[in-house]
């Protein structure tokens, strides 16, 4: 039984799946889990209940399966650092599906005015991806300047977290998730792609998959 995550909540039914049918689990992490909470967030001592209960869920799962797969040498090494088990562990890069390419046409916003440079963000703004750092090179700017910008925010926004700052003269776009093709036509069609991590991450166990779709 192989599962890829996120959502990692999935590596539960996995092993459920797994343990009643007498089978192998292998567990695949495209992206970090606890680590973002025991490492780069500082807290590998104390933190409340429930990240306490992700590091613990962590490793009863990857001790429970049979090959732990990470997304990067260095993910792979924090999971045998941290839960090293009976399982086998390797690491396969995150990619892209060059198929999922073929035939799409660049969308062009119809709302978008003329002479502006198109920025797009996809994907979840949270804390490990934050946008405060973007608005904040943003204001320095001129207001003439960013009456020049139109950015696109698609995907999900974390309470906490901005995906328009209000500034004067910028107009900034945000929309809920949207199938993967449609955004995919969206990044044939914008000027220019965005992509952050939060000054926390570690950016050697965290790359983002869309960095190889981007």
């Amino acid at each position: 039984v192989m599962v890829t995550a996120p959502p990692f909540s999935t590596m539960f039914l996995g092993w459920a799946v797994a343990w009643l049918c007498g089978l192998p689990l292998v567990l695949d992490f495209r992206d970090d889990w606890a680590g973002l909470y025991t490492h780069s967030y500082g807290i590998q001592k104390g933190g409340t209940a429930w990240k306490k209960a992700v590091i613990r869920s962590e490793r009863f799962l990857t001790r429970a399966a049979s090959l732990v797969i990470g997304n990067t040498p260095s993910l792979t090494q924090r999971l045998i650092s941290d839960h090293g088990a009976k399982a086998s562990f390797t690491w396969i890069p995150n990619g892209y599906d060059a198929e999922d390419f073929a035939g799409l046409e660049p969308h062009h916003p119809p709302e978008l005015p003329d002479g502006r440079l198109h920025i797009l963000y996809t994907g979840t703004v949270f804390e490990g991806s934050p946008l405060h750092h973007f608005w904040d090179g943003v204001a320095r700017l001129p207001q003439s300047l960013r009456e020049r910008l139109w950015v696109e925010v698609v995907g999900r926004v974390v309470p906490g977290q901005t995906a328009d700052p209000g500034l004067p003269g910028l107009e900034v776009k945000v929309r809920k998730y949207e199938p993967h093709a449609q955004v995919l036509s969206r990044m044939l069609g914008a000027d220019l792609l965005l992509l952050t991590l939060g000054s926390q991450a570690d950016e050697t166990r965290v790359v983002p998959a869309k960095l190889y779709e981007y």
